[in-house]
């Protein structure tokens, strides 16, 4: 029996503050009272600097990591 490795994705490092814009998108809406900035690589992170997930600038689609939960 092979056992599968499950690939654990290597969150980015955040760029710093002057790399990133703010973004907003529907699919982040549920998180209230969070700011949320892009970088120019599309990844997504809160106001506290973590990383939340990436945008697809062409499908216009979030994609939010997996267990991502914002610090209160």
């Amino acid at each position: 029996e092979e056992i599968e490795e499950i690939e654990e994705v290597e969150e980015p490092e955040f760029p710093g503050e002057d790399e990133v814009e703010q973004f907003t998108h529907t699919s982040l809406e549920s998180y209230t009272d969070i700011d949320f900035y892009k970088d120019e690589d599309s990844n997504i992170w809160d106001e506290n600097m973590d990383f939340v997930g990436t945008h697809n600038e062409d499908s216009d689609e979030v994609i939010i990591k997996e267990g991502y939960e914002p610090e209160e």
